[in-house]
């Protein structure tokens, strides 16, 4: 089985099922160089998974689930989401000082003690809602708090250092001074959401038309989310009826470590994420996040492997060209590629084998269980 397989079996990973070549998609937002030095994650081959670990019981599991339900306070909150994606801004006529909570349009330049201009934090028509901590770079470097009371046309100089972190780069513990021009209040008008609005911006021609829409996008949601906690909830069932026969051997366990430590990092990435570099910075990354060690997670995924083997040899489970032709295709159609050449690009023929091996076992423990609500 690929790595990213295995992992996405383990539930305590909230990474759900991803379409194969979607999440790669993702990685597009990683620049060429973090791609560059991305650690490398290669298969560990289990071979005879059956002499470390015993499955046990995975058909005719019972488990409680939950009712996929929509309430009408969600369907508010989507339609006021909509509200402010539409919103606009006016200026403030009314008043001149600024207040806690205001939207304020500023020009400032931010100079080092020596009167060097700092160009990544000068900027004009920069809009920033005072007590969002937007501009808040030091203990005594708070910028909104320092408008608070000033007037619209003023200037005003903020002295202080950054905060020495890593974010700041090499400004980290600079003292610099911050010149804030206020150019004016403004405030966020948010439009009326009726017939009209829904039939200009949302291609819907009544609001009631448009509220059933929402209401069956976020029931196809619900259900899918309340698929998923089943199926997680399956498997981990599937794991406490099974039982490891022996420990696996220390460098399979190493080699694991290095592969979800290289996954782990893969996937923070995506989101604008740094584990770390270092052994201490790591440890503390697997604790907080899964409450074990970084080779007590590895041993589990390691096990969890031979126990999707294990399934897969007994039931017979193979993926067909067919199947694997059927994705490609899908991700060409929904997932913005163009070619098949450019779904191998995010992805591989293994890969996409590995995705439909993982949905047949779970379609199996599934189709084959007694879910209560």
């Amino acid at each position: 089985m690929k790595k990213y397989l295995s992992l996405l079996m383990i539930g305590a990973m909230a990474l759900g099922l991803v379409a194969c070549g979607s999440s790669k998609k993702a990685s597009e937002v990683t620049t060429e160089t973090e791609e560059a030095t991305m650690p490398e994650i290669v298969d560990v081959k289990i071979e005879n998974p059956g002499q470390y670990a015993e499955l046990g019981k995975y058909k005719g599991l019972t488990i409680k689930g939950s009712k996929p339900t929509v309430t009408e306070e969600e369907i508010d909150e989507e339609l006021e989401d909509i509200r402010y994606q539409y919103s606009d801004y006016k200026k403030v006529e009314d008043r001149d000082t600024v207040e806690d909570g205001d939207i304020v349009s500023l020009n400032f330049e931010c100079t080092t003690s020596d009167g060097k201009t700092v160009e990544d934090y000068t900027q004009s028509d920069f809009d920033v809602t005072i007590g969002s901590e937007e501009m808040l770079y030091g203990d005594d470097l708070d910028v909104e708090s320092a408008l608070i009371g000033k007037k619209v046309g003023e200037t005003v100089k903020v002295t202080g250092s950054f905060y020495d972190d890593d974010t700041y780069g090499e400004m980290a513990g600079q003292k610099v001074t911050f010149a804030v021009t206020i150019n004016y209040i403004e405030e966020e008008v948010l439009p009326e959401l009726n017939d009209a609005f829904v039939k200009e911006n949302l291609e819907y021609d009544t609001l009631k038309e448009y509220r059933e829409a929402v209401r069956q996008e976020l029931q196809e949601q619900a259900e899918m989310d309340v698929d998923g906690e089943n199926e997680n909830a399956l498997w981990e069932q599937v794991v406490a009826n099974s039982k490891q026969l022996k420990e696996f051997p220390a460098d399979m366990v190493a080699k694991e470590k290095e592969n979800t430590i290289a996954y782990e990092k893969e996937w923070a990435s995506y989101f604008g994420m740094d584990i770390g570099d270092s052994d201490e910075d790591v440890e503390n990354y697997f604790q907080e996040n899964y409450e074990k060690s970084v080779e007590e997670y590895a041993k589990d995924s390691l096990f969890r492997q031979c126990l999707l083997q294990l399934i897969v040899e007994k039931e017979g489970i193979e993926p067909t060209e067919e199947e694997i032709n059927q994705v490609v295709q899908q991700e060409i159609e929904v997932g913005g590629y163009s070619s098949e050449d450019e779904v191998y690009e995010y992805t591989s023929k293994d890969e996409i084998r590995d995705q439909l091996i993982q949905e047949k076992v779970m379609k199996i423990l599934t189709d084959n269980a007694t879910i209560k609500e």
